[in-house]
């Protein structure tokens, strides 16, 4: 007889989920069913690791986009339970979603979800929208959480906080923070204030504002410099430019791994200036480098990060972003006395965030 499994769901398999799943895998059998394969327009490296400690199971779900993006519907290799024990639901907002979840119910499975997102980067807020997911929150068994902010959403649907299992969001900090130190003997004499945007090139990162920032705070020999693609690409070359500053702002292209963790070790100040955010991951893969990080309120993962070391909030109550943005940017570089030795963030483990699953699923039994 085949060993009975958890099953998680998820629209993609990107690689700080990884960083969850690998220990989640080594405590329980472990399948994680993937609405598509791919990098959802992101650039993840989508390279299958030899060594994992899950099996992955590309379901091909077809989809619409009506009445919203990716509405994903359910199929037969997704609705599977055979053998199953447990399913983790990675998502609400599809019929995919609410089918696997509706049918794990009915055979008496252990039925979790998985939840991000924040009061401030909710999309859908019409009334009856709010009412349906509060509604099939509220029917599963209990509901995941990487911080503060998603809990607080749940909450704000009247879910029972004994329901709710929050921890931090998973990435693997302690491969950034060696990844990042062991390149940095050769950079680390340079002058000037290094800044780094990590991120899709897209409206609501904010990037346009963060080159004016840029443009107000800057110093000479202080440098920009942009890790990502999108479809601002050329608008965001014209406006440095038109800046002029195109000796100390540099649009990189994507990057990943070891190419982005040399990125990470040559900054000292990573600036995320996002208008919504769910978490923006990229905060915890600069803080565990040992960087300053200067952050807008609206990015997710500000709840749980705000009280650490190097981390500048950039408040948006002020009328003028860009000023804000350009202050906190300075702020940072003044109080620059070199990479963070011990970040906090470390002690934020991959290992404790995927325990906690597990033991939402074991008291749900």
């Amino acid at each position: 007889m085949s060993q009975r499994k958890t099953v998680f769901l998820t629209n993609y398999l990107s690689p700080y989920r990884d960083s969850l799943l690998r220990p989640l895998g080594q405590l329980l059998p472990l399948e994680v069913r993937l609405a598509r394969i791919g990098d959802a327009g992101r650039g993840w490296d989508t390279t299958r690791k030899s060594d994992s400690t899950y099996q992955v199971k590309d379901c091909k779900l077809p989809s619409t986009n009506w009445p919203i993006p990716e509405f994903w519907l359910p199929n037969p290799g997704w609705l599977d339970l055979t053998n199953v024990d447990g399913v983790i639901v990675g998502g609400c907002e599809a019929p995919a979603y609410w089918t696997i979840a509706l049918k794990a119910k009915r055979a008496g499975l252990r039925t979790i979800g998985f939840y991000e997102s924040t009061p401030e980067s909710h999309v859908y807020t019409n009334s009856l929208v709010v009412k349906l997911k509060a509604k099939y929150f509220l029917s599963l068994d209990g509901v995941v959480t990487p911080g503060a902010g998603a809990t607080q959403a749940l909450l704000n649907m009247g879910l029972k906080r004994a329901k709710i299992f929050q921890g931090f969001n998973a990435a693997d900090h302690a491969y950034w923070n060696e990844q990042a130190n062991s390149e940095r003997t050769a950079s680390s004499g340079q002058n000037g204030h290094r800044y780094l945007y990590v991120g899709r090139l897209i409206e609501l990162k904010g990037i346009a504002e963060i080159i004016k920032a840029f443009k107000i705070c800057g110093r000479p020999n202080d440098t920009l410099r942009i890790v990502g693609k999108g479809p601002l690409h050329c608008d965001l070359s014209t406006l440095i430019t038109s800046l002029d500053l195109n000796d100390s702002v540099t649009l990189l292209g994507s990057k990943s791994g070891s190419d982005l963790a040399v990125e990470y070790s040559l900054a000292n100040t990573l600036v995320l200036a996002s208008h919504t955010e769910v978490w923006g991951i990229v905060l915890n893969e600069a803080l565990a480098s040992g960087l300053h990080v200067v952050v807008t309120e609206n990015c997710g993962a500000v709840r749980d990060i705000e009280s650490m070391q190097g981390v500048f909030l950039v408040k948006e109550s002020t009328e003028d972003r860009t000023s804000s943005i350009a202050f906190q940017m300075g702020v940072s570089r003044d109080e620059w006395v070199g990479w963070i030795r011990s970040p906090e963030i470390l002690s934020k483990k991959p290992e404790d965030y995927a325990l906690l699953f597990e033991h939402a699923l074991s008291i749900l039994k």
